[in-house]
């Protein structure tokens, strides 16, 4: 489990799992407009994101985030997993 997850209250959690690896952002992109909107009309929400280790916003994603070995889709059961240690209200595909 992630240290980021370790030790939060549970609220207004948001997790985000986009396609994400070496080439391409389009799914990140667009959850990460999201997040960030989200984020400045509700300050009490918790944002989460499982990114590709491989891809290369990953490194500067401004949310904390999971990274993968590669694309989420690829890793079900460490997503599965991700769910259930951060139960989130909703999750974004």
């Amino acid at each position: 489990m992630s240290t980021a997850i370790q030790g939060m209250q549970h609220g207004n959690r948001l997790l985000f799992v986009p396609v994400s690896g070496p080439r391409g952002m389009g799914e990140y992109a667009r959850c990460l407009v999201v997040a960030t909107a989200m984020a400045r009309r509700r300050a009490d929400l918790v944002i989460h994101f499982a990114l590709s280790r491989a891809a290369p916003q990953a490194a500067t994603a401004p949310f904390p985030a999971t990274l993968l070995p590669a694309s989420p889709t690829f890793h079900t059961r460490e997503v599965c997993a991700l769910i259930g240690d951060f139960r989130p209200d909703v999750v974004v595909f």
